[in-house]
């Protein structure tokens, strides 16, 4: 057995498949240059979660695979997961550009780890979350919204009872059944959380390098989450902001 955790966060690339097929990266990526043709720079959110986790007593990190299969051609993902033991692998589907390599990479995670809780969160994940959860009976549960206070209570329950009933944000099966808790309010503040652990953050050579050159340097802070805006490009779905003092 591997290494113990209560969450690992894991960050994809966009397609899992990149080094054994054909690719070529759309126009998008010439514009992002830093996080290379796979976006292999996580969404703050996911440091934001795990902070949160970790400051309740959770052992946690996010691990960026999207790094490690850039950084060795030869690196095997089933391998490497088959060291790691966690209750709960939590993948981010938060730009829909990496919704091939989250599906992939989900259906590996429970493969390998059928009794561990497999849980996907973001954007792109709360807009078709009862679709993700109908179609793939690999992913366990969506965490809608924001998630840092549902996902300690969803960890909490893990804990305590083999149900994942009335956690608030979650979208999950029950007795083969879709089940959609409602969403909790908003937070008024974000100054209660923090983005900015790196320290949880693994490996970090190409993106966030503290010992040679990165591809990119550089993190950005949130003041505000939430948008007065509602445009069809972006999908938002809550138009309230919230403002950090």
């Amino acid at each position: 057995m591997g290494t113990g955790y209560d969450v690992v966060f894991l960050h994809l690339p966009a397609i899992f498949d990149f080094r054994d097929k054909p690719f070529f990266p759309g126009p998008i990526a010439y514009t992002v240059s830093e996080s290379t043709h796979q976006f292999i720079i996580p969404p703050i959110g996911m440091l934001s979660i795990a902070d949160y986790l970790d400051r309740n007593g959770y052992k946690v990190y996010v691990d960026n695979i999207g790094e490690r299969m850039l950084q060795e051609r030869r690196f095997s993902v089933e391998d490497y997961l088959e060291k790691i033991d966690a209750r709960i692998f939590a993948i981010d589907l938060h730009w829909i550009i990496h919704a091939h390599g989250a599906v992939n990479l989900a259906r590996i995670c429970k493969n390998i780890h059928p009794d561990s809780l497999i849980v996907l969160g973001g954007l792109t994940a709360t807009r078709f979350h009862d679709e993700i959860i109908e179609k793939y009976p690999f992913i366990d549960v969506v965490v809608r919204g924001e998630a840092e206070e549902a996902f300690l209570k969803l960890m909490m329950t893990v804990e305590t009872k083999n149900n994942l009933g009335e956690i608030p944000n979650t979208t999950y099966r029950v007795e083969g059944k879709i089940r959609i808790e409602p969403l909790s309010p908003s937070a008024d503040s974000i100054d209660k959380y923090e983005f900015t652990r790196l320290d949880l953050l693994k490996p970090r050579t190409l993106v966030f390098s503290v010992n040679k050159p990165p591809y990119c340097a550089f993190w950005q802070i949130p003041i505000c989450r939430g948008c007065i805006y509602n445009c069809a490009t972006c999908g938002d779905q809550d138009t309230s902001i919230k403002i950090s003092s």
